[in-house]
């Protein structure tokens, strides 16, 4: 496999800030029907308020790399292991 060498750094496509701006806009459209007494606004506000949770929890904990900067920096400071 032939390796491409760009001189700007290229991110991994990911569907989770697609998915965070339809909660945000679904929130924000759920949140004003549900103020202004609509059906199912409070359904949809509480779906996109659910969807944005996801995202978050999956995103950030589950897919944490073992190899983060963070933690790296984390087990050194405890000595747990030398670099």
């Amino acid at each position: 496999m032939e390796r491409h060498y760009h001189p700007y750094h290229l991110v991994e496509p990911s569907p989770y800030p697609y998915l965070a701006s339809m909660g945000a806009l679904g929130l924000t459209g759920g949140s004003a029907m549900y103020f202004h007494s609509f059906a199912h606004g409070g359904k949809i506000a509480f779906l996109s308020l659910i969807l944005i949770l996801f995202n978050l929890v999956y995103e950030n904990f589950y897919k944490v790399k073992e190899k983060s900067i963070f933690i790296n920096i984390y087990l050194l400071r405890c000595n747990i292991y030398d670099v």
